[in-house]
């Protein structure tokens, strides 16, 4: 059998590549190529292509793209690789491919043209559009959420500043009305109190608002001051003592002997203490609820950890992951048997948060719930809270 001429094997080589594989001269002309090359340019065989250039094959723009590569790796004498760009067909079609350049050099060294590869990479490039796609919707989406949430969160605001001037001034005078009429008998004095009571239920719900509003805008700051957390808790079982009467709940309240002192947000605690047992209170009727307070070392932290057990209705865990987002309870049918609005817990979860703290939950059905609130028992004015979740 004869011997295939070196000539012959070359070009057998070249056109089993899976790749576009070409040739040019100093002046950009095809010296040659293999049939991938010719096929992309009309041709049914690749000596067709020799003596063109890239402006006989391509639109000007392309052409002088492919153009100013070819110089770069002539005159730098150097390779230019990875190349992404567009690829002209004779068909018309236009391609992504990945191109690859290197210096064509003669037996002494010098430079004389460009030996380049290509291939179509267009299923790539492809991809990588769309998710890039993906991605830009996904941003925008998410500015114009927080652009909404941003405009929900002032509207809040400056309706909740609105409503409480008015109704301030309604409490104020009501209360002054009753003290006028405390001698005029007792039904004139029940009726005030029937305009005063619900004005007071109105102006929390805009206080909550309020600072639901400014949780969520990030424009909170806390009042820290030093104070006694102890007369803090036993003040806020004070204050819910009538409710608990009224509802037949017994309330313990059990206090470390070494609580010591504190430096925080004194009214925010308070506030959030508030909460947690007027929750329970509402939630445990002819039950007991246990109120403990006590120091701890957490995350290398001094803090004061209380907690509040009632022996209510309880939750499941899917409702306890829920309880803490805002206007959430933990069913339907819970605001319409007790009422709330669900703001009084995600409340408290964010002040913990920003009194360098946390607040969890642990319940049972029919059994009850233990709220856990931790708060950093010294936060000093310049420390950045952190929050961990529940």
């Amino acid at each position: 059998m004869a011997a295939l001429s070196s000539d012959l094997m070359f070009a057998m080589v070249l056109d089993a590549l899976p790749m576009r594989v070409f040739w040019k001269d100093r002046d950009g002309r095809f010296l040659g190529c293999n049939e991938l090359v010719a096929k992309d340019a009309g041709y049914s065989r690749p000596e067709d292509m020799i003596g063109l250039t890239d402006f006989d094959l391509h639109a000007p723009d392309l052409a002088a793209a492919y153009r100013a590569d070819d110089m770069t790796v002539i005159d730098m004498n150097t390779p230019k690789l990875g190349i992404i760009e567009r690829h002209g067909l004779r068909s018309g079609e236009q391609i992504w491919v990945e191109t690859n350049k290197i210096p064509l050099r003669d037996e002494s060294g010098a430079v004389q043209g460009v030996l380049g590869t290509y291939h179509d990479v267009s299923p790539r490039v492809a991809m990588q559009d769309a998710q890039a796609r993906l991605i830009e919707d996904a941003i925008r989406a998410r500015r114009e959420a927080e652009e909404a949430n941003a405009a929900k969160t002032l509207f809040l605001a400056n309706v909740s500043h609105e409503l409480r001037t008015p109704l301030n001034a309604i409490i104020g005078y009501g209360e002054l009305l009753v003290e006028e009429t405390m001698d005029g008998g007792a039904a004139r004095v029940e009726d005030l109190h029937r305009i005063i009571g619900p004005a007071h239920g109105l102006l929390r719900l805009i206080n909550e608002l309020l600072d639901l509003s400014k949780l969520e805008f990030g424009g909170f700051e806390l009042d820290s001051d030093d104070f006694d957390p102890s007369s803090i808790v036993r003040s806020v079982v004070e204050i819910v003592g009538p409710s608990a009467r009224e509802a037949d709940v017994s309330l313990s309240l059990s206090v470390a002997h070494d609580l010591g002192s504190a430096h925080n947000d004194a009214h925010r605690l308070r506030q959030c203490l508030l909460n947690l047992v007027s929750n329970a209170i509402k939630f445990s009727p002819g039950g007991s609820i246990a109120v403990r307070a006590w120091r701890e070392r957490r995350w290398a932290f001094d803090m004061l950890a209380f907690e509040v057990a009632d022996t209510g209705i309880g939750m499941t865990s899917d409702q306890a992951a829920r309880l803490f987002q805002p206007f959430v309870q933990a069913d339907a049918s819970v605001s319409r048997r007790h009422g709330g609005t669900g703001l009084g817990l995600a409340i408290t979860k964010g002040f913990a948060e920003l009194m360098g703290g946390e607040i969890a939950v642990r319940s049972t059905p029919l059994e009850g719930s233990v709220f856990t609130l931790v708060v950093r028992a010294d936060l000093a004015a310049s420390a950045t809270p952190f929050a961990l979740s529940a």
